[in-house]
């Protein structure tokens, strides 16, 4: 409340920050916050007694990462306490970003009201835009994973998407997707079919980037590849299952609303 009564003032210093010196200051300032993001892990890992094997820097896709090994604490029965592993290292976020915004509102201008700017809002849009997003495979991703006491959580989602799928239009099981209770297999189809549109969604903003700030000739072969990979190998490993269990196949009123949308 505080902040949005000086929201023209907020919103002026961000702009203020997108330049360079002001994304070199975001880049070392995110740093910080990862450390003591993934701290919130390992401390909260030894709080309840489970060994950290490792903690230090990743590379992913040429990017250095910190990281928390968290692999033990699936060994620890009590779910509410993965719960608190899973969600420690975005309670440190958002505790830092408090202190931060705190700090913005009370400092007088100067270096440090700057810095803890900076830290506000880059541990505000870490942790609501990719932390806490369970579709991307981050802490939201695992604290919801351990509330539906369900490891594996996108594998099987998608497995019950291409289950619906198979059933609703040809009438056919699928042997290896499990069977749950009726609401964990909708909601297990709700999420399937979410993290296939936004993984869809990414790709088709990173392919855009590359075409329109980078290279051209990279955006197109990114696109093939991603049309290839993403849509035509699924569907021809779809008709060859189709072709193999042709037999019995039967068509429902889905199949031909289907196919109608599909054509038009």
């Amino acid at each position: 409340m505080l902040i949005l009564r000086q929201w023209d003032l907020f919103w002026h210093s961000i702009s203020n920050f997108l330049r360079f010196e002001g994304l070199f200051t975001y880049i070392l300032v995110i740093i910080f916050s990862k450390c003591v993001h993934e701290l919130g892990h390992a401390l909260t890992l030894r709080h309840y007694g489970v060994r950290v094997p490792s903690l230090g820097v990743a590379i992913l896709m040429f990017m250095p990462l910190m990281y928390t090994d968290a692999s033990e604490s699936w060994r620890l029965t009590n779910p509410k306490a993965r719960l608190h592993i899973a969600g420690a290292g975005i309670l440190a976020e958002i505790m830092l970003a408090t202190l931060a915004s705190i700090g913005w509102l009370i400092l007088d201008d100067g270096a440090l009201r700057s810095g803890c700017f900076v830290l506000a809002t880059s541990n505000w849009v870490m942790t609501l835009l990719f932390n806490m997003n369970p579709l991307m495979r981050f802490d939201g991703y695992f604290i919801l994973s351990d509330y539906l006491h369900m490891e594996n959580l996108q594998g099987r989602a998608i497995a019950q998407v291409k289950r619906k799928i198979a059933w609703d239009l040809f009438r056919l099981p699928i042997k290896y997707a499990e069977k749950f209770s009726k609401r964990k297999t909708r909601i297990l189809i709700g999420f399937g079919i979410a993290v296939i549109a936004y993984r869809l969604s990414v790709i088709a903003g990173i392919i855009t980037l590359v075409y329109m700030f980078f290279f051209k000739f990279l955006g197109v072969i990114l696109l093939v590849h991603q049309v290839w990979k993403s849509l035509l190998f699924p569907l021809v490993r779809g008709i060859k299952w189709l072709h193999k269990n042709w037999k019995d196949v039967r068509f429902t009123r889905s199949s031909y609303v289907s196919f109608l949308f599909c054509f038009v």
